[in-house]
């Protein structure tokens, strides 16, 4: 985005100029240069809705999603970037916190009774935690390594899955890290029927089958809901599908240009109970868990859009 003028019968008029997809979009200001923040604020946001306007015309096939949360799921995507451009260090220190948040919602789910000021601890400082079990402190330490893996946006494939289990449960060779459970598993609570365990092979190659096919046609947000679930039915591992499973959700999410969403104690039971929904139902159900993701980053979106109005005189003195 950039300031940019045009000259007519020696008039000068200023606009604010961006290209999407080699198509170049204009937002006129008026025949002066915009000083006031304010003011800038509103042609901004105008500014953003003629871009989000002409995308969503061009936008994947979507059965779950309105077209004013479409508008929604491109405004934090907008955001985002403009969080990422005009603010690194900002943008930096955004990432690193919503990873430590995300980290150690994952980590809790499953039982993990590390807090998040404890997680910062051991993420940034590589520090034990008194009064914690050497596993509670691993199992924090295994998310952390295996953002390595996920932040160079790999593709998805079989290797890939046992990949990051492999890491998740680093240290833990009990759980057959990277390794396919070879048993039959029963979830305590759950009336859910896994995959029989000599057909997880099978199913998994089935479901990269389908994602494959669909990532370039369905929203990914439909399109993480459904991969979630269905990963999480095949359950392919003795522990840790739950982790795995939010792993690869976030890395679809990542892919397409959207931030992490964080599942945690607060919003658990909601989880939970809507995944359980959704394999006993079907598909139809589906609609459930894209409106649990878009609510997720929703909040997201808030938080990032507060960061960019409290810093707005910032951008508008970078772009004139």
């Amino acid at each position: 985005m950039y300031l940019t003028k045009k000259v007519i019968n020696e008039k000068t008029y200023f606009y604010l100029e961006e290209k999407i997809n080699n198509k170049t979009i204009n937002t006129f200001i008026g025949v002066n240069k915009i000083k006031d923040p304010k003011k800038f604020k509103e042609i901004l946001k105008k500014h953003r809705l003629n871009i989000i306007l002409k995308k969503i015309k061009n936008s994947k096939k979507q059965k779950y999603i309105s077209t004013i949360e479409l508008i929604e799921l491109e405004k934090i995507k907008y955001n985002l970037k403009l969080l990422k451009k005009y603010f690194k260090e900002t943008y930096k220190q955004y990432n690193e916190n919503e990873y430590i948040r995300y980290a150690q919602g994952s980590a809790t789910i499953e039982g993990n009774s590390i807090n998040l000021q404890e997680a910062t601890l051991i993420i940034n400082e590589n520090l034990t935690i008194s009064g914690k079990t050497i596993n509670e402190v691993k199992e924090i330490q295994n998310l952390k390594n295996t953002r390595k893996i996920i932040d160079k946006l790999p593709e998805i494939t079989e290797k890939l899955i046992k990949k990051i289990h492999k890491q998740i449960m680093d240290s833990f060779k009990d759980k057959n890290p990277g390794e396919y459970r070879k048993i039959p598993i029963y979830v305590t609570g759950s009336n859910i029927k896994r995959t029989n365990y000599k057909n997880i092979s099978k199913e998994i190659n089935k479901l990269l089958e389908w994602y494959n096919k669909n990532k370039k046609i369905l929203h990914p947000i439909e399109l993480t809901a459904i991969f979630h679930i269905w990963f999480e039915n095949i359950h392919p591992f003795i522990d840790g599908n739950g982790r795995v499973g939010r792993e690869l959700l976030n890395l679809i999410l990542l892919k397409n240009d959207y931030p992490r969403i964080i599942i945690n104690l607060k919003n658990r039971q909601e989880y939970i109970s809507i995944l359980e929904n959704l394999q006993i139902k079907g598909k139809k159900e589906y609609i459930q868990f894209s409106k649990f993701i878009y609510n997720l980053l929703l909040d997201k979106s808030k938080e990032i859009e507060e960061e960019i109005n409290n810093n707005i005189e910032l951008i508008l003195n970078k772009i004139t």
